[in-house]
């Protein structure tokens, strides 16, 4: 990750200055609404999310340093949300006529609401390790900017996009070709070739892979799995959008067997897109294919032969 990057603190709190802000005659507080455009790490709706509103440009007031990180929660979790200042009185107020532009982001990184989280906006992230809901959703980085508001028209709507990009690879076997359906369980699968460190810059909106990969990346591990049926697996992954020139490698341990595919998704991973593949084992090799679904920006995963190995 960038040597300048900061991991986000969760023990400090929003900071502002009341007699500046509320109750100054006149002040008038922002009203904050949101949606996705896509689906999130776990479902498609807010989940009593918490996010961060930055002011971008005020003309003629002071808003761009008062204003660098205020949070803003919401109790919804429904497609589209009305949020309140985290901290009681702690939101953002105008004071002056003008029409003041805003940026946004979630998961909120807590701090003084007039300081940019991390190092100057940039937050260090790390992929590595996502095996339940909870920790996906602490990485599944959205970023919404360009809204504007103003002391007479107050209400500010923020359409979010995902900073990240997401692979979900459905892994089979086939009862058709030797297996039984409960060898699944038994499994071993990698998916290796990925970046699993990096940072988000919250002020652009853009996430940045750096760093080597690691020898092995174990699915069953690291990432979330779900079993929508027998003798399938699910595994679902938040990772860096980033080049991998040659591909990833596949790897799957089962049944005394061992398969491997590489050159999977070589290409680009993009922000905002999703990647799905179907691996279906089976005793004489590797069925390895491309899919498309409704998640976030869906794209074809692509097709290849696999090997086994001796």
């Amino acid at each position: 990750m960038s040597a300048g990057a900061l991991l986000c603190l969760a023990a400090s709190s929003c900071i502002f200055d009341p007699v500046y802000d509320f109750p100054h005659p006149g002040a008038i507080p922002l009203q904050v609404s949101g949606h996705i455009d896509g689906t999130k790490a776990v479902g498609t709706d807010w989940n009593k999310d918490k996010i961060g509103v930055i002011v971008t440009e005020s003309p003629s007031s002071d808003m761009t340093d008062r204003y660098r990180n205020v949070g803003y929660v919401t109790a919804s979790t429904g497609a589209s949300a009305e949020f309140k200042a985290a901290v009681e009185r702690g939101g953002i107020y105008f004071r002056n006529d003008e029409t003041v532009t805003f940026s946004a982001y979630a998961p909120y990184c807590d701090g003084d609401a007039a300081a940019y989280p991390g190092n100057d906006g940039e937050i260090a992230v790390s992929t590595l390790t996502q095996p339940d809901a909870a920790s996906a959703e602490k990485i599944d980085y959205l970023f919404a900017s360009g809204a504007t508001a103003s002391k007479t028209a107050p209400a500010v709507k923020f359409t979010f996009s995902h900073i990240m990009s997401r692979i979900i690879l459905n892994v089979k076997v086939s009862t058709a070709d030797g297996f039984d359906a409960a060898e699944i369980d038994g499994g071993q699968f990698e998916l290796n070739g990925l970046v699993h460190e990096g940072s988000v810059n919250v002020l652009t909106g853009k996430a940045a892979a750096s760093g080597q990969t690691p020898a092995s990346w174990s699915l069953g591990d690291n990432a979330q799995k779900s079993t929508p049926t027998a003798g399938a697996h699910r595994y679902t992954a938040i990772v860096f959008p980033q080049s991998i020139a040659n591909g990833l490698t596949f790897r799957a341990v089962i049944g005394g067997q061992a398969f491997s595919l590489g050159g999977v998704l070589a290409g680009e991973l993009e922000a905002g897109k999703s990647y799905t593949y179907d691996a279906i084992l089976k005793r004489t090799g590797l069925e390895f294919t491309g899919s498309t679904i409704l998640p976030w920006e869906p794209v074809d995963g692509g097709s290849g032969d696999a090997i086994m190995e001796p």
